[in-house]
């Protein structure tokens, strides 16, 4: 590979024989998002676009349809690039150049749209402990640690943001596509921070999650590779992503219930399930329930053990969250207390029993569930 060091120049500065570099891919393996997907971003800022008064000038058609324009001309600045400039990446001023022009945008406007989308970046990563701790324990080390992206960031806003997380980012080096024009899909990216890094192909390790980008290209290129595969999704979730992407209550539940199984390490399926199928549906409930609660000037909500704790447990964070003028209150019943038959309801509670316990259903457990003598 030209520009190589030889043996002589690598002695010459001090450079072992036997240096190791380790490189790390950045989204998805390093950190990760709170929205289920990437585009789940864009409806984020949608959200706040619409809502908050600082936005209050940019054109109605933009911020009621920021998701869509976002991810659309994304694609088209690529393609666009690429075919008249045989541009590998692009950078986030070329996609908001064109919403700019496309919408009749001022400047300050353009640049208020570039800040939002990086603080909101900023609140919605999240470090994959896992897999940075492994970063951690190569940098303690003393090994020589690289991190490599294909991403329309450049590098100031990427040290930017990922400073946020923690100050390993502060002083590591990133390679960037949107700085240099290559990417690791193509391949190029690679060929040209081993140029830069002065390595040898055999003595470099790169970690990361996509199967072509970071495992097939870089094993091509002679370095080992580390597949550190992302979390997937179950079956239903990707069936709801599908029909609903651009919807931000979708993104945001969905990406809840992925960060939960990403930090579950005991592989508890019990677990997954309850984060990725249950809690979505009885969050709602609750929700609900507070909400009407609200709108009808109910001051205090009670709880029924058993079943109510849990309930419970979700309305007291909501809550707390949102510092609602409500209080919640844990009691203890029986079943049996809160179903009370009487002529209203009579037929009602026979067919629960005859549905619930036909297969025990006879005399002295008839009289027992109503409380008589038999």
């Amino acid at each position: 590979m030209p520009g190589l060091l030889s043996e002589e120049d690598k002695s010459a500065k001090g450079i072992a024989k036997n240096s190791k570099l380790y490189s790390f891919d950045i989204f998805d393996t390093l950190v990760t998002r709170r929205v289920a997907q990437p585009v789940g971003i864009f409806s984020v800022i949608e959200e706040k676009i619409k809502h908050d008064k600082k936005y209050v000038d940019l054109p109605e058609f933009l911020k009621a349809n920021f998701a869509f324009i976002r991810q659309q001309t994304e694609a088209y600045v690529r393609r666009n690039l690429f075919v008249l400039l045989k541009r590998e990446d692009i950078t986030i001023y070329d996609i908001y150049d064109e919403i700019q022009k496309n919408n009749f945008l001022t400047d300050i406007q353009k640049q208020a749209l570039i800040n939002l989308e990086q603080d909101v970046e900023i609140n919605n990563l999240v470090l994959i402990k896992n897999n940075f701790n492994i970063l951690l324990s190569l940098i303690n080390n003393g090994n020589r640690v690289i991190l490599i992206s294909d991403m329309y960031y450049p590098l100031d806003i990427m040290r930017y943001i990922l400073s946020s997380l923690s100050p390993i980012f502060e002083n590591i080096k990133i390679y960037i596509s949107a700085d240099y024009n290559k990417t690791k899909n193509s391949g190029t990216l690679f060929e040209f921070v081993q140029r830069a890094e002065n390595i040898e192909a055999k003595d470099w390790i790169h970690y990361g999650d996509n199967k072509f980008a970071d495992i097939k290209n870089a094993s091509k290129a002679g370095i080992t590779s580390i597949h550190l595969p992302q979390l997937k999704f179950k079956k239903y979730e990707i069936e709801v992503l599908k029909k609903h992407k651009n919807n931000l209550q979708i993104q945001n539940m969905l990406g809840a219930g992925r960060l939960c199984r990403i930090d579950n390490t005991e592989n508890n399926e019990i677990y997954d399930f309850a984060c990725t199928f249950s809690a979505p549906i009885l969050y709602g409930y609750v929700n609900w329930v507070i909400f009407k609660a609200i709108e009808q000037n109910i001051k205090t909500l009670h709880f029924v053990a058993r079943d109510g704790f849990v309930l419970k447990e979700i309305a007291d964070i909501i809550i707390q969250k949102y510092k609602l003028n409500i209080k919640t209150k844990y009691i203890y019943g029986s079943r049996k207390a809160w179903r009370i038959p009487d002529e209203n309801n009579m037929d009602f509670y026979i067919d629960c029993i005859m549905s619930e316990y036909k297969s025990s259903l006879n005399g002295d457990f008839i009289a027992k569930r109503f409380g008589i003598r038999y």
